[in-house]
C-alpha cells in the first residue's frame, strides 16, 4: 500500500496486483524447475549408479569390497529418490554381504545398517528402524565410543523411531543424552577411511 498526502493509505491498482501475482508465479514455477531438475538428476545418478554396480559385479564379483561400496551408493541414491523399498532391499543385501566380508564392527558395516535403517523409517516401520538404529548405535558406542559423533547420530535416529512408536519418554532420555554429550568437549574425529 502506499501513502498519499495527508497520510491516508491508498490501494494498489489492479495492474500492481497483476505484476505482484506474476512475479509470484513466475518465482513459484522456477522453484518447481529446480526440484524437477534436481530429482531429474538424482534418476540420472540412480542410473549411473546401477551401470557401475553390474560392472563392478562382472569385474569383480559380488562380494568385493568395491562392488559392495558400489551397491552402497546406489542404495543411497534409491533413499534419497525416496524409493524406500529399493533402497531397504539394496542396504539390507550390501549390510548383509559386509559383515560377512568385512566383520559387524566395521564402520562401512555401520553405514548400509544406517542406510537400512533409514529406509525402515522412511517406509513407516518404525519398528525395524528401531531394531536396526539399536543394533548400531550399539556397535557404534562400542567402536567409537559413546559421545563420538556418529554415535551419538545413530542415538538420535533411534531416538526419532522411537517417538514414531509412540515411547516419547524412552525417546526423550535418549534426545537428552545425545544433547548433554554434545555438549561436552570431545576428542577429535580420527578418519575412519
Amino acid at each position: 500500500m502506499e501513502t498519499r498526502p495527508g497520510g491516508k493509505l491508498r490501494r494498489p491498482g489492479a495492474a500492481a496486483l497483476a505484476v505482484a501475482i506474476a512475479v509470484a508465479l513466475a518465482a513459484a514455477f522456477a522453484f518447481a524447475q529446480l526440484q524437477l531438475s534436481a530429482q531429474t538428476g538424482k534418476a540420472a545418478e540412480r542410473d549411473r549408479l546401477t551401470s557401475e554396480l553390474e560392472e563392478s559385479e562382472l569385474a569383480l564379483g559380488p562380494d568385493h569390497p568395491d562392488t559392495l561400496s558400489a551397491k552402497q551408493a546406489l542404495a543411497e541414491s534409491l533413499y534419497d529418490l525416496g524409493e524406500y523399498a529399493a533402497a531397504r532391499d539394496a542396504s539390507a543385501q550390501v549390510a548383509e554381504a559386509r559383515e560377512r566380508v568385512l566383520g559387524p564392527d566395521h564402520p562401512d558395516t555401520f553405514t548400509s545398517l544406517s542406510t537400512l535403517g533409514l529406509s525402515f523409517h522412511g517406509l513407516g516401520d518404525y519398528a525395524a528402524a528401531r531394531d536396526v538404529f539399536m543394533k548400531v548405535s550399539d556397535s557404534m558406542g562400542r567402536a567409537f565410543g559413546p559421545d563420538h559423533p556418529i554415535t551419538l547420530w545413530s542415538k538420535n535416529n533411534l531416538a526419532n523411531a522411537l517417538s514414531k512408536l509412540g515411547k516419547y519418554a524412552a525417546a526423550r532420555d535418549i534426545h537428552e543424552q545425545v544433547a548433554a554429550a554434545r555438549e561436552r568437549p570431545s576428542a577429535p574425529i580420527i578418519p575412519t577411511r
